[in-house]
């Protein structure tokens, strides 16, 4: 079967990447062809730079000191990220072909916090054409207050998916009340 994981597989923490990678290594070990679908969310892409000039900007010079003196360790440890994602993880070498896959999993990781990407991510909540993929959530997590009208566009969005798993039992108590699917 041909699998395509869509998570934050390209950030620079520890958390995101070991979760990418095992889910990767699970899928592979039971046969399975898996691939990251290389879509990054533009609110995110700017999170993990290893250089930002707004570190550099405070009226507090002993902090620009101290930013300066880190640059080099963020350099070597954004490269270490990169190598890493280069070197273990299997990304798609399209941008992103939704059709070309016979599952679609979603998560884990914080993709659905409407907070980190800056509302709901269309392709993070399976809002796209589906032809004949099967969409599922796995360990998908989110922000622990849901507003009601994030409750209601939530109930919309989640008619997308085929198969639900949250990661907090608070989150699955939750969306029990915006779907009849079982989570």
């Amino acid at each position: 079967m041909k699998i395509g994981i869509l998570t934050f597989h390209r950030a620079h923490n520890y958390g995101a990447i070991l979760q990418a990678y095992a889910l990767q290594e699970m899928l592979r070990s039971k046969g399975h062809c898996v691939e990251f679908i290389d879509y990054r969310n533009p609110y995110l892409l700017s999170v993990y730079n290893w250089f930002s000039w707004k570190r550099f900007i405070t009226k507090n010079v002993m902090k620009a000191i101290k930013e300066l003196n880190l640059i080099f360790k963020r350099k070597r440890r954004f490269n270490n990220f990169q190598r890493f994602i280069q070197s273990k993880l299997y990304v798609s070498n399209q941008s992103y072909n939704l059709t070309s896959y016979d599952i679609i999993i979603i998560g884990s990781d914080q993709v659905w916090n409407t907070k980190l990407t800056h509302g709901f991510d269309s392709m993070y909540w399976g809002n796209w054409k589906h032809y004949n993929t099967v969409v599922a959530s796995y360990a998908a997590s989110m922000e622990d207050h849901i507003s009601p009208e994030k409750k209601i566009e939530m109930s919309k969005l989640l008619k997308n998916f085929d198969f639900i798993s949250v990661r907090e039992e608070s989150i699955k108590e939750q969306l029990k009340l915006l779907t009849e699917k079982k989570h």
